[in-house]
């Protein structure tokens, strides 16, 4: 992940979610999304709308969220 492993990055996020430590699972990702994985968008739009780990911001999460959905994500995160 720290290499620029996208699907990595995801998977640590998703992990950090899950364990409730939720400023890793921001840092983890945002750069995926930044990145490109559509599921890691959605990742971050959730933790973005929840103010999970970041400061709560609707409009950012909605960005997100459009980004992953664009990109064909249909599960969408639902951690």
């Amino acid at each position: 992940a720290e290499e620029g492993d996208v699907e990595s990055q995801f998977l640590l996020g998703m992990t950090y979610s899950y364990s409730k430590d939720f400023n890793r699972a921001a840092e983890w990702g945002e750069k995926s999304a930044i990145a490109g994985h559509p599921t890691g968008q959605a990742l971050f739009a959730s933790l973005l709308a929840e103010g999970s780990g970041v400061d709560k911001d609707l409009k950012n999460a909605k960005y997100w969220f459009e980004k992953s959905a664009e990109q064909g994500d249909r599960l969408g995160y639902s951690g």
